[in-house]
């Protein structure tokens, strides 16, 4: 069980890094916490367009093709609750 809780925190650490580096190439913020808020936006949220109204309610200003690409991102990163081990 450590083991499974260990590698979930990995994927979500690796998740946080390629969210960190999209932020970074894309407005060129790159923060950590900027990126672990997103990720909690897009857990909060019902599907892309919810994950779009959400951000454009914090004024984050990114575009839709940005925000697909975070979605998409996130959405295929994102480590499962509950994941079976292999």
């Amino acid at each position: 069980m450590g083991q499974d809780s260990e590698l979930h925190r990995l994927e979500y650490l690796s998740l946080v890094t390629k969210v960190t580096n999209e932020l970074s190439n894309h407005i060129g913020i790159s923060d950590k916490d900027v990126a672990e808020y997103i990720i909690h936006l897009h857990d909060a949220s019902k599907g892309l367009s919810d994950f779009k109204q959400k951000l454009d309610q914090d004024d984050c200003g990114f575009s839709d093709a940005f925000i697909q690409t975070l979605h998409r991102l996130i959405s295929t990163m994102k480590p499962k609750k509950g994941k079976e081990p292999a």
